[in-house]
């Protein structure tokens, strides 16, 4: 019998499905069975065999890349123990000494035996999986703590982050695809975690493939140490370069391939003499960009209105760029954006990691659009989410602030973003471990309230001024739902307390202070309209007049400077006047969504007319120009998209609130049908 712990972390292996696994009996014999695609895999002699498609995967009960080690004999006697050698090992044991493995999940993503494994005895779980059924017999055999399962390292069984430390040894060369091995470790690994690569190839080697590549046959890939680094950085792993010899060696080394590397989602970048040279020589490349950048500003300022088209038109658009989101990063996140100028080292051109927060709130938008299209892909990505929000959550509850690579740390603001990600899911689902979770989150925020008085000066994201967070009152609009849900009067009281604390902060015009990520002149329409929005939602919930009103107040506030465009500024001074050029696209499809809630509260056409100018305003940015640059159905930051907010970056939270605006409408037109 399986443990249930090791059933846990599997998944189903193909990358399309990754449902969970059910232990089920057929015909007398265990095997695991997919709860969302209903396949079944096969356990034998205790070992899960779990390949994405049974008809193309070697067959389980032989070797398979690993030949020499078909049997108990070869395994002891042959080459074979070569990878795994004395040296290699210490290596091994060497960079991760200063690793805390202690009741860590440690994986051996090419098992052959269990001489890796058996280097970390106090780990709490390690799993070995290879591709090869004999030797992982033989292994289980001589160790049958150990967690091993069949199955190939371009599309490992496991579920998004649930290793600590995760090794491959020598064995790039026995894939086909690589870059996807790399992906795979990626995602595999948990965010603060570690994986360790060691590869060889030989000058021989090396010929041998190209001899075959020329002459038309198939060959195993060969990878050099740029190679692997290019990978690691396609997939928002940092490399650390392990030496076993000195510099000059070292250097041949990479040339012919043998590299050791530690890397890290999250680990600090270290920039050598050389590394800093070539950053500075690079100023002049990234200039180029920028300006390269502007000038395709100015095209879609002259040509992106030409390209308006209906809502649906719109909304699909919208909906197929977060797919690509998603698709651009090794977890089931979503990622942060697309930048088309690294303009400082923040903004990294192209895809950014997958990001916590905006992934958690994006999860409903997706639930909302399978239901209006009939797509059961969106449904299935919805929940992919939703695991990968659990996967990294904190076991207090709390969820990671900024994207994935920065450094650890909590926030209460993003934990409640998340929030609303599993409730929704758990609507969607029933599935219990997503409430349990919510709650567990919502306990953890309660316990970081200042003093009971409605606000939190520890636990805010590390890139906002932790002083100034007026708008948190958007993240405890969720909290206050589930303690409906949950009919818990410490969370309705929290609920209570912090948009009594909003609503000290609004002045006699309307505006609030403190809505803002940083201390500057005026207030950020973004940030505004979280603050207005989740405390009109707490007054929906709770039925305080005083909430919708000041609300309402504050939409009032903004939608007075609506231009014959539809376009507000993306800053407002205390007296509700503009106080930049530019416009914030994501808050002003927030304000449209407001604008709805009240047309629908109280039936004034002003405020539907506001949200129609806003909608069709935001249509008008949204890039349907060409799939180069940020991608068809990209929502920049700003308008024009080198203005402040987002600067030259399509974010995934602006084409989110475009998609939730425009079905929005979607739903009012079929009420008044």
């Amino acid at each position: 019998m399986i443990d249930k712990s090791f059933i846990d972390v599997l998944c189903c292996p193909k990358r399309t499905c990754r449902g969970d696994l059910e232990l089920i009996n057929e015909n007398n014999e265990d095997a695991l069975k997919c709860c969302d695609c209903r396949d079944i895999y096969p356990i034998v002699k205790g070992i899960p065999v779990l390949f994405p498609n049974v008809s193309f995967a070697p067959e389980f009960n032989k070797a398979s890349f690993c030949d020499k080690a078909s049997t108990k004999n070869s395994i002891e006697n042959s080459d074979c123990k070569d990878c795994r050698n004395i040296s290699s090992l210490d290596v091994i044991k060497k960079i991760s000494a200063n690793i805390n493995l202690a009741e860590k999940v440690v994986i051996d993503s090419c098992c052959v035996d269990s001489r890796l494994l058996g280097n970390f005895p106090d780990a709490g779980c390690r799993i070995g999986i290879g591709d090869a059924f004999e030797p992982l017999c033989y292994t289980k055999e001589k160790e049958p703590d150990l967690w091993l399962v069949c199955g190939q390292a371009e599309d490992m069984p496991f579920k998004d982050a649930v290793a600590d430390f995760l090794v491959r040894m020598c064995s790039l060369y026995g894939s086909y695809a690589p870059e996807q091995v790399i992906s795979e470790m990626t995602r595999v690994v948990k965010p603060s975690g570690h994986m360790y690569l060691d590869f060889s190839n030989s000058l021989k080697t090396a010929f041998r493939c190209v001899k075959a590549k020329l002459l038309g046959r198939g060959f195993r890939s060969y990878c050099c140490y740029s190679d692997i680094k290019k990978m690691a950085s396609d997939n928002f792993a940092i490399p650390v370069d392990i030496p076993e010899y000195g510099w000059v060696r070292r250097c041949l080394a990479k040339i012919r391939g043998k590299v050791c590397f530690l890397g890290s989602i999250q680990a600090v970048r270290h920039f050598g003499v050389l590394e800093k040279l070539c950053y500075k020589l690079q100023t002049i490349k990234r200039r180029k960009k920028e300006h390269s950048a502007m000038a395709y500003s100015k095209l879609l300022q002259a040509r992106n209105y030409c390209y308006l088209g209906t809502d649906q038109q719109h909304m699909f658009a919208a909906i197929k760029w977060i797919k690509k989101a998603q698709d651009a990063t090794p977890d089931s996140g979503v990622s942060r954006a697309f930048a088309i100028s690294n303009h400082n080292t923040a903004n990294i051109h192209g895809w950014q990691p997958s990001y916590p927060e905006t992934t958690g709130y994006i999860i409903p938008t997706m639930i909302r659009a399978a239901k209006f299209m009939n797509n059961d892909d969106l449904l299935r990505r919805a929940k992919l989410m939703a695991d990968w929000e659990l996967a990294i959550m904190y076991p207090d509850g709390a969820v990671h602030g900024g994207n994935i690579s920065m450094q650890p740390n909590m926030a209460i603001f993003d934990t409640g973003q998340v929030l609303r990600g599993l409730l929704a899911i758990y609507d969607s689902t029933k599935d219990k471990k997503y409430l349990d979770a919510a709650h567990k989150s919502a306990k953890w925020m309660l316990s970081c309230e200042q003093n009971q008085k409605g606000y939190w000066v520890e636990n805010n994201a590390s890139c906002v001024d932790s002083s100034i967070t007026t708008y948190n009152i958007y993240a405890i609009a969720p909290l206050a739902e589930l303690a409906f849900i949950l009919e818990s009067q410490q969370l309705k009281d929290l609920g209570l307390r912090v948009a009594d604390y909003t609503l000290s902060k609004q002045n006699n015009a309307g505006w609030f202070d403190g809505a803002d990520f940083y201390s500057k002149n005026g207030a950020l329409l973004h940030t505004i309209a979280y603050t207005f929005d989740g405390l009109y939602d707490c007054g929906m919930l709770y039925n305080r007049q005083d909430y919708k009103d000041a609300a309402k107040k504050a939409v009032d506030g903004v939608i007075s400077s609506l231009n014959d465009k539809g376009f507000v500024p993306g800053r407002f001074d205390d007296k509700w006047k503009g106080s930049v050029e530019w416009a914030c696209l994501t808050g002003m499809a927030q304000t449209a969504i407001t604008c709805l809630k009240l047309f629908k509260s109280l039936n004034e056409e002003s405020y539907l007319q506001a949200a129609l100018k806003l909608k069709e305003a935001v249509k008008s940015t949204q890039n349907m120009l060409d799939d180069k640059r940020g991608g068809i159905g990209a929502v920049w930051g700003s308008w024009p998209i080198e203005g402040e907010y987002g600067r030259f970056q399509a974010l995934n939270w602006a084409v989110k609130y475009l998609a939730d605006l425009l079905l929005d409408f979607a739903d009012l037109e079929h009420q008044q049908i």
